[in-house]
């Protein structure tokens, strides 16, 4: 069974990015049993959305399989949804 994964998550990207919608943010789907081990994780002090979308994918390599070119694509997707909140 697949389970979506929201990237940034939807709690804090509505809290952080201007204009994110849940809706059409990046979303990718990963098996349940890699999904259930970081779906629980706490980004409250974090108030920079490169900071949240790095330590998302941080955690992401470490407890799934996903392949490296995934998380480029998810990088330039929302670089490209949100350039605003994404500018170096």
């Amino acid at each position: 069974m697949l389970d979506l994964q929201h990237i940034p998550n939807i709690k804090d990207g509505k809290r952080i990015i201007k204009n994110f919608n849940a809706l059409t943010s990046v979303v990718i789907a990963i098996p349940s049993h890699e999904h259930k081990n970081i779906k629980y994780c706490d980004y409250s002090e974090i108030e920079n959305p490169r900071i949240l979308l790095a330590r998302e994918i941080k955690i992401m390599r470490r407890y799934t399989k996903i392949p490296s070119i995934v998380f480029i694509k998810i990088i330039n997707a929302n670089k490209a949804m949100y350039p605003d909140s994404f500018k170096k």
